[in-house]
C-alpha cells in the first residue's frame, strides 16, 4: 500500500526579540547537530538544555545531538513546529512554512502572532534560505516525519544541508507514536529552551487536554460499539487511516474509539480504490477536510460512498489533520470527536 502525502498543519522582529513567556511544571530536556565539541565540565552535565558550564546541548527525535556555546535565544522554526512551540512559551524570530496568500488559520498556525515574528514564506522547494541566513539564527526547529526523504517537514532534501550550514537542526518527530507523546515532545524542546518558567498556563491546558481525554473515554464506555473510520480521497483513489502510523488515531485507539484494524506499520493510509469503500464498515465517518482533498460534496458524486450507511445516516464528521501539537492545540479535536461518538448509533454496521 503507499501512502497519501499528509500536507500540513505556521513580520520584521525586534533585535532582542527571541524566546518569551513561560513554561510551569515542566521538566528540562536533550539538544541536536554538534558543533565545536565543548570542554569537559568539571560537574556532570545535566540531559538536555543549559550544562553547568554554561554551554548547551539536546539530542533529538532523530538521534542528532546538538551542542551550541550559549543556550539558543534566536529560533526559527517550521509552522507546525513554531505553533505548538508558542503555546509553550517559546517565541520564534522567524516562521517558514505558509504559502503566498495562505491565511495563518488557527489550524495552521495557532497563535502564533506574526507581527512580532517574521514570515519566512513557504517551504520544500520555495524555501528561501538567504532570508534565512538574514536572521542570524542560533537554531532551527522542524517537525519530522520518519517516512519523509528529508525528515524534516517543509523542507526539501536539497535544501536540507544548506540550511544546517545556517544553523543547527533540530527535528521533533510527530509520527509513529500516539498523539500525547507528541505534544511531551514539543514539552521536552521548550523546557530545555526557556527553562522552567511560571505564568504561561501551560499547566491549566493540559488539566483541560486530560479532562478531553476523559471526556473522550467515557463517551466510547457509554457508546462502546461505534466503528469510527477515517478517510480521505482524490478523484481516482479513496483512503482509510491508518490507526499504527498517524499520532491522532493512536492517540484514539488508546482511548478506547473502535479503528480498522491493519498489519501496515508503515502507510500514513490504507489505499484503495473507490469501489472498496466498505472495506472497513463504519457507523461514523471522518472525513478529511484539507483544501487538496476531494471535497465530500464530490465524493458523495461515487455512488459507492454516497450508499455507505454512515452517509445515508448523517453520521459523518471531520477528520482534523490539521492541528496544533499542543494541549490547547488538540483539545478541540477530542471535543468534536467526543461529541460526535455520543451522537451517534452503533448499529449501522
Amino acid at each position: 500500500m503507499t501512502s497519501f502525502p499528509l500536507i500540513s498543519r505556521r513580520h520584521l522582529v525586534t533585535t532582542g526579540m527571541a524566546l518569551a513567556g513561560g513554561l510551569a511544571g515542566i521538566g528540562a530536556i536533550p539538544t541536536t547537530r554538534a558543533q565545536d565539541a565543548a570542554t569537559p565540565a568539571a560537574t556532570p552535565a545535566v540531559p538536555s538544555g543549559t550544562q553547568p558550564d554554561g554551554t548547551w546541548r539536546f539530542t533529538d527525535d532523530l538521534g542528532v545531538e546538538i551542542r551550541l556555546p550559549t543556550a539558543p535565544v534566536r529560533i526559527v522554526a517550521e509552522l507546525a513546529a513554531a505553533a505548538a512551540l508558542w503555546d509553550l512559551g517559546v517565541r520564534p524570530i522567524g516562521v517558514w512554512g505558509l504559502e503566498p496568500g495562505q491565511e495563518p488559520t488557527a489550524n495552521l498556525a495557532g497563535r502564533i502572532d506574526f507581527s512580532v515574528t517574521e514570515d519566512l514564506g513557504p517551504g520544500f522547494a520555495a524555501f528561501d534560505v538567504e532570508r534565512l541566513v538574514a536572521l542570524e539564527p542560533d537554531l532551527i526547529i522542524a517537525s519530522a516525519y520518519s517516512s519523509y526523504a528529508s525528515r524534516y517537514w517543509r523542507l526539501d532534501p536539497d535544501a536540507v544541508p544548506q540550511v544546517q550550514a545556517v544553523a543547527p537542526v533540530l527535528g521533533v518527530l510527530v509520527t509513529d507514536v500516539p498523539q500525547d507523546q507528541v505534544i511531551e515532545r514539543y514539552v521536552r524542546t521548550a523546557s530545555a529552551l526557556i527553562g522552567e518558567r511560571s505564568g504561561t498556563g501551560v499547566e491549566a491546558a493540559r488539566g483541560a487536554y486530560l479532562e478531553a481525554q476523559d471526556a473522550l473515554r467515557a463517551a466510547v464506555a457509554a457508546n462502546p460499539d461505534v466503528a469510527v473510520v477515517p478517510v480521505s480521497s482524490s478523484i481516482d483513489s479513496f483512503y482509510v487511516g491508518n490507526q499504527n502510523v498517524s499520532a491522532d488515531l493512536r492517540l484514539f485507539a488508546n482511548l478506547g474509539v473502535n479503528l480498522p484494524a491493519t498489519d501496515n506499520t508503515s502507510d500514513t493510509f490504507l489505499l484503495l480504490s473507490w469501489e472498496e469503500t466498505n472495506t472497513y464498515p463504519a457507523d461514523v465517518l471522518l472525513v478529511d477536510r484539507r483544501p487538496f482533498a476531494l471535497p465530500f460534496e464530490d465524493m458523495l458524486g461515487f455512488g459507492s460512498f454516497a450508499s455507505l450507511p454512515a452517509v445515508t445516516a448523517n453520521q459523518v464528521g471531520n477528520w482534523n489533520l490539521e492541528y496544533v501539537e499542543s494541549y490547547q492545540g488538540f483539545v478541540p479535536v477530542l471535543q468534536e470527536l467526543t461529541a460526535l461518538i455520543g451522537a451517534s448509533r452503533n448499529d449501522l454496521v
